[in-house]
């Protein structure tokens, strides 16, 4: 995932006759025979001053905004999934261009023991759908939900997402919605499920980078059940989750 994300900007700002080259050698990392990946770009560069900070949420170079699109979440993701396997990641400017680099212990030893992390009581297999358009928050979730009891779903964009609960709503137990997509604005989708009694039962989490409360506060007006913040916390993420279930669940038995 990592590697992909790195690809996908080092392509996204690299001009069309411009030059991408990858590079992989063995190293040391704390005494421990690590892997050392580098991608080099020929493309606009980072300045010096945004060297580190474009490792920080939502933040992007100031020489991308004009350029490309895109939320800030990638490289901040990249960082945590790299510090979660004890490695590092870094940027660096080049003559032309900029290289990132990150380094990952070829081993890795459990010497962690998460004591915070909550892990979701559901017994039984429950369908998570979520709606969002970028692939890094797509896939960021997947290995989020791993070894719980949830299947995800993932549908790419407003168009997908609002098709697929049409066509399976009696097999999807919590929607992820993401608030900003290009097709159809998040509100909007919502406004669809709610509308329809068949789709109005199943809970709703609202999942977004947004810090407008008049916009979080109208999704909680509309019928959402709850609102995560990204980037993701897994903890927050499966607590929501399952909490959303339990509730629908107990909707379900009182009105038998």
């Amino acid at each position: 995932q990592v590697l992909r994300n790195l690809f996908a900007n080092a392509i996204k700002f690299t001009p069309d006759n411009g030059t991408i080259n990858a590079s992989l050698k063995t190293t040391k990392i704390n005494a421990t025979k690590a892997v050392h990946f580098t991608i080099k770009d020929s493309g606009i560069g980072i300045p010096t001053n945004e060297i580190k900070s474009i490792f920080e949420p939502f933040t992007q170079s100031s020489l991308t905004k004009t350029k490309a699109g895109g939320t800030g979440l990638g490289l901040s993701i990249c960082k945590e999934i790299i510090t979660a396997h004890n490695g590092k990641i870094w940027a660096e400017n080049n003559n032309i261009g900029s290289s990132l680099h990150l380094i990952i212990p070829i081993t890795q030893i459990n010497d962690k023991t998460p004591q915070n992390i909550s892990t979701p009581t559901i017994s039984s297999n429950s369908t998570i759908l979520m709606i969002d358009d970028e692939d890094i928050c797509l896939s960021s979730m997947e290995l989020l939900i791993l070894n719980t009891p949830y299947t995800l779903v993932k549908a790419d964009g407003g168009i997908s997402g609002l098709e697929y609960i049409k066509n399976n709503s009696d097999n999807i137990d919590v929607i992820l919605l993401d608030l900003m997509m290009p097709d159809i604005y998040g509100l909007s989708i919502l406004e669809e499920i709610k509308k329809d009694p068949n789709l109005a039962k199943i809970p709703v989490i609202l999942q977004s980078g947004t810090s407008d409360q008049i916009e979080i506060q109208k999704a909680y007006t509309m019928g959402i059940y709850s609102f995560i913040s990204k980037p993701y916390k897994r903890d927050v993420v499966l607590k929501a989750i399952e909490q959303a279930i339990q509730n629908n669940s107990t909707k379900s038995n009182l009105l038998k």
